[in-house]
């Protein structure tokens, strides 16, 4: 039986990189977000609640600001929370989540789709199964999708698979930089290592979309790890909006990689089109809960408002 007194709290540098990936990738709600790697270059500080010999664990990404530590989600990392060999039971995630609440006073954090808290907000992500032939998966794109991809081949769009590093993706990630401006330069600064890091491992891959005429229409910089292609930063130009440049890049991957056992990681959106967009490749929604808790000390505490209560938490 897991119980806070049992889970132990683990600072970066003491954790054992291989049991803790190797647990991460074995659990029914693996993804690379949670790794090492990942969370080595994400996270201004990490640190691990660990229960057993690596039975258990959660990633703790945290920051530091007037002298008090609080819990926060890094950057591009829609999930964390618990993981181990089965989904965990709510006396397990009581547990952890009580001595989240124990090591820090103040917490926002995304858990993850095996995470089940039916009092806590949740967030859609979205998945496409892609084991299946690419025929079979496009016979179930919406009406609206068929009609972009026929202009799409009518255009003769064309298909790249490039080598070159995450680097070249610097216009798009301009862009982004943008259209989310809460997020930091450092934010930015560590996408680019995370993502070369694993470039050197093989788990980034960047494909293109150009005209006839070798002109730019669409990107898309995924993360692979072997299990899901996750779509981490996908950026169409306007000029190829019109031709659904977006929408082609996104079946010729599926049509790459389709019949391989994997799962395409579209993320998720709160914008309804994008979730529109996604869902019209067949994408079925998972969801996963998002907590906060709050208990920093008066007045700070009226600064930052918990906002509704999760009753889930201890």
């Amino acid at each position: 039986m897991t119980d806070s007194n049992t889970i132990r709290y683990i600072q970066r540098d003491s954790i054992d990189n291989a049991r803790w990936d190797g647990r991460i990738r074995s659990s029914p709600a693996s993804n690379l977000f949670a790794e090492t790697t990942w969370l080595d270059g994400m996270a201004t500080h990490w640190d691990g609640l660990v229960s057993g010999d690596y039975e258990w664990v959660m990633p703790l990404s945290w920051k530091e600001k007037l002298g008090l530590r609080y819990a926060c989600q890094p950057a591009f990392t829609p999930q964390l929370g618990i993981f181990g060999p089965d989904a965990p039971s709510k006396a397990i995630l009581h547990e952890f989540l009580k001595a989240s609440r124990s090591h820090f006073r103040f917490g926002e954090i995304y858990l993850n789709s095996s995470n089940v808290i039916y009092s806590a907000p949740a967030c859609d992500n979205f998945l496409l199964d892609i084991a299946r032939g690419h025929d079979s998966i496009s016979a179930g794109y919406s009406e609206n999708h068929k009609r972009n991809l026929k202009k799409a081949f009518a255009a003769g769009l064309v298909y790249e698979k490039t080598e070159r590093d995450p680097d070249s993706m610097e216009p798009a990630i301009a862009f982004l930089r943008q259209q989310v401006p809460h997020l930091s330069r450092d934010d930015f600064r560590r996408l680019r290592k995370s993502c070369l890091a694993l470039w050197q491992r093989g788990q980034c891959l960047q494909r293109i979309v150009r005209s006839q005429e070798g002109k730019m229409l669409s990107r898309t910089l995924f993360l692979h790890d072997g299990r899901r292609i996750i779509n981490l930063l996908p950026f169409t130009y306007e000029a190829g909006r019109p031709l659904g440049a977006g929408h082609f890049l996104l079946d010729r991957l599926i049509a790459e990689f389709s019949g391989q056992p994997l799962l395409l990681d579209f993320e998720g959106s709160i914008i309804p089109s994008i979730a529109r967009f996604y869902s019209g490749f067949g994408a079925q929604a998972e969801q996963y809960p998002f907590i906060r808790w709050n208990d920093l000390p008066l007045p700070i505490r009226w600064l930052k408002p918990a906002g509704d209560p999760v009753s889930f938490l201890p």
